[in-house]
């Protein structure tokens, strides 16, 4: 039962880790394109 619960733990935590890195990949493009568009203007 332990087990389950801390296998379930360590599960969410690395699902938490890649959603924080795709964040970080979409905020990262915002400011390029953000970049580019006051370039273009």
């Amino acid at each position: 039962m332990m087990d389950d619960v801390l296998s379930q733990i360590k599960l969410v935590k690395e699902t938490m880790h890649v959603q924080e890195e795709i964040l970080a990949l979409c905020f990262n493009e915002e400011e390029r394109v953000n970049d580019r568009v006051e370039a273009l203007q």
